[in-house]
């Protein structure tokens, strides 16, 4: 692919393709960069928006998951400062939070702030396919239960299982509470001691998963065997929220209730992804020991304790993952990670 095409991938030149462009490059792209020993299917152009942002991407199953293109960006401003006026738009979350705020509370308040929160800066971001929904760690599929019949369909060598799993799935379908993860947001998932059993779309089946703790390397390994990447920080923060300067998703960054901002995180975003599901726990970049998103901590009752995850450049340093690197031993249900596919020109 010639220069001038490849900027073709980039915006703003993105936007000013036709949707039949979009879509024979895009179909080019994946029979180049995708692992031939992959199934690529359901090639679709799609239309999604979030906080003002409007994108018409391509989506594509590729080995059974689905992925959607997320075009590059130059010069692009991620991270926040409050001390710094480069920041577009004041933040509501804060403006509003002030006015009942001392003195010594606003300091405490841009004190969190400044530690957790990724610096101010720019950087070039590559076009990319990026994986719709992350990757709960720790859990190997091992087969399925029939929800109308109770058929369990599992490896022979997990015969033993199948009491503890009929125990879990139903525990799912009369519960009026269940978990996802390790939280209580979404009714397809419930966790077991050992067991995960996950509700298909098609809600006759669940999808059963044993626990299995799992070395960081492992992802790596799992990863890099497709063919693809862990993202890095930068790519995580303009995926999630295409360089927006608002502290949240939403325009308006004042979370009105935790109803509303739960429907609100667990929308598809300007991308077509789904990110920092407030359900789910801590996302893995390429950089062992920086991690994205997290939970909302519900029990908190200072706001920024609460919502902090949930902005758009929150961080979070492991400092023994950072320090064990590829041997550090990843629990079941405590971490996710998302493959991603890089864009870039043969040098």
């Amino acid at each position: 692919m010639s220069m001038e095409l490849f900027e073709s991938l980039y915006h703003p030149k993105w936007r000013q393709l036709s949707a039949q462009q979009k879509m024979l490059m895009i179909t080019q792209l994946l029979r180049v960069y995708v692992n031939p020993l992959l199934a690529v299917e359901k090639i679709e152009l799609k239309q999604f928006s979030m906080g003002g942002i409007k994108t018409e991407t391509i989506s594509a199953y590729i080995n059974q998951r689905e992925f959607v293109f997320v075009p590059g960006q130059r010069q692009v401003i991620l991270g926040w400062d409050v001390n710094d006026n480069i920041q577009s738009t004041p933040s509501e979350f804060l403006t509003q939070s002030s006015k009942q705020m001392t003195a010594e509370e606003k300091l405490k308040r841009d004190y969190l702030l400044h530690k957790n929160l990724s610096k101010l800066r720019q950087v070039d971001i590559d076009p990319m396919f990026v994986q719709v929904e992350a990757e709960l760690i720790g859990y190997q599929l091992i087969g399925q239960m029939n929800v109308v019949t109770g058929r369990i369909d599992i490896d022979s060598n997990h015969d033993d299982l199948k009491s503890e799993i009929r125990q879990v799935c139903e525990e799912q379908m009369h519960s009026l509470y269940s978990m996802k993860a390790l939280s209580s947001h979404d009714s397809n998932i419930r966790k077991g001691q050992r067991i995960m059993a996950k509700l298909q779309e098609d809600g006759d089946n669940y999808h059963l998963y044993l626990a299995q703790p799992t070395l960081f390397k492992e992802i790596r390994r799992k990863v890099d065997y497709l063919g693809m990447e862990l993202m890095s920080e930068d790519e995580w923060e303009y995926a999630l929220s295409a360089g927006l300067r608002y502290l949240f998703r939403n325009r308006t960054n004042w979370p009105l209730n935790d109803e509303l901002f739960d429907q609100l995180l667990q929308q598809r975003n300007m991308f077509g992804l789904k990110m920092n599901d407030p359900a789910l726990p801590f996302e893995l970049t390429d950089q062992p020991g920086v991690l994205k998103g997290g939970m909302i901590d519900y029990e908190s009752s200072d706001v920024f304790v609460k919502y902090m995850k949930q902005m758009n450049y929150y961080r979070y340093i492991d400092m023994q993952m950072a320090d064990e690197l590829d041997s550090y031993l990843l629990q079941p249900g405590s971490h996710t990670y998302r493959p991603i596919i890089r864009l870039t020109l043969p040098e």
